[in-house]
């Protein structure tokens, strides 16, 4: 089955069963739900279909699909407001997978909950999900982590870069492919590069070097590695273009980065449009997103991608089946279509499967799109069309 439609399948097969558990298990409740108006968040990460907000203080706070513990609440349940995940420390950073979640420690401990058929979460040979922060075994400190469909990589403090989970198709980097293929644990990435900040995208994976040169490695039939060609590759490989970036995002098939100058280019499958250079064509190699905008931060999903301006509006293009790219329509999107915020601005977004986050200049996070698991953290398992606040939230404090 060729990589796209393996992609789409998968995409509707999780669909189905967030709307599945919905409908049996209805609203959760429980004494860990939090009151209204209590959390502020400095940050927001989305998974597959779940999504996670970051204190200040390095709480952690996670609502959507559960299906596989990764809420990290001690539970299977949905939830469809946010709950405190079930963390002993602080976290200085979280990661998303398609349903897993990883959390780095103020002490660089990396700990990982969710699900672990494949070894996503680098406990070892046991395909039990987690429900509850488990610490990555291995005896390594971690300073970065990024979660991919169904594997997990991280940094330590020395550039070196460590992957786990599924990597039939290279996207380990440990010079290894083949169907099943997995590490239950962490292995080094091979070819003697160092990075300092990593993406994991659905089943391949990217990197920036210490001079911001882009690196990727993984499933390469869409052309998603940007390396000119549409083949897979096992060990980290440059991108072509000889473009320098400050950031990079992997997502279901394709990948993108900004320039300094604030240039977005993409590169791989673009058949929703979600590359945003007015086509529906795959590019082997990075292509230019529009000369209209440059962007400040990135983040790609299955099959669409937002970019925040300088000015903090928000733009989204691509696939739009569910509302994911938040300007109150269903019409999929060849080029950045400005979000419908009502005069909200942001800082950061985020985007899933099917669905999308953002944090706002007002230090609110707001959420919209396919709403079946919770992941739009309002309280109801609704699609919303348009950014919609997430409940539970402190308001602003300013005149």
């Amino acid at each position: 089955m060729p990589e796209i439609c393996t992609n789409r399948l998968r995409a509707v097969l999780l669909i189905l069963a967030a709307v599945v558990v919905t409908a049996c298990l209805g609203e959760p409740g429980g004494p860990d739900v939090i009151p209204q108006d209590t959390v502020a968040y400095s940050t927001v990460h989305v998974g597959g279909f779940h999504a996670c907000g970051l204190t200040a203080e390095g709480q952690a706070y996670c609502w959507g699909s559960n299906t596989a513990g990764q809420l990290g609440i001690g539970s299977f349940e949905d939830r469809p407001i946010p709950h405190r995940v079930s963390q002993e420390g602080a976290y200085i950073g979280v990661a998303l997978g398609a349903a897993h979640s990883c959390g780095v420690t103020s002490s660089d401990q990396l700990e990982c909950w969710g699900i672990n058929d494949w070894g996503q979460l680098g406990v070892g040979s046991r395909p039990e999900p987690e429900v509850v922060p488990t610490p990555v075994l291995g005896g390594l400190q971690f300073t970065v982590a990024a979660s991919g469909g169904q594997h997990t990589c991280g940094l330590t403090s020395g550039g070196e870069a460590w992957c786990w989970g599924l990597g039939e198709s290279g996207q380990l980097g440990d010079g290894t492919t083949g169907v099943g293929w997995f590490r239950a644990l962490p292995d080094s990435v091979r070819g003697g590069v160092t990075f300092d900040s990593l993406t994991a995208g659905s089943q391949h994976t990217c990197a920036l070097t210490p001079d911001s040169r882009a690196y990727c490695w993984g499933a390469g039939s869409s052309g998603q590695l940007g390396i000119g060609e549409t083949s897979s590759r096992d060990l980290p490989t440059p991108v072509a273009g000889n473009l320098f970036f400050f950031q990079i995002d992997g997502g279901g098939a394709h990948t993108c980065g900004l320039t300094f100058d604030g240039e977005a280019y993409c590169w791989g499958n673009g058949e929703s449009g979600q590359l945003g250079d007015g086509s529906i064509s795959n590019r082997d190699s990075p292509t230019l997103v529009t000369e209209s905008l440059t962007f400040v931060s990135i983040s790609t999903g299955a099959s669409h991608t937002c970019g925040v301006t300088g000015n903090s509006r928000l733009y989204c293009w691509g696939a739009n089946e569910f509302g994911q790219l938040g300007d109150g329509t269903l019409l999929l999107r060849l080029q950045p279509t400005e979000v419908s915020s009502d005069d909200i601005g942001f800082v950061r977004v985020e985007a899933g499967v099917v669905h999308t986050c953002g944090l706002g200049t007002d230090g609110i996070v707001y959420c919209w799109g396919f709403g079946g698991g919770g992941q739009i953290g309002h309280g109801e398992y609704e699609n919303a069309l348009t950014p919609t606040r997430v409940a539970g939230q402190l308001d602003p404090i300013g005149p």
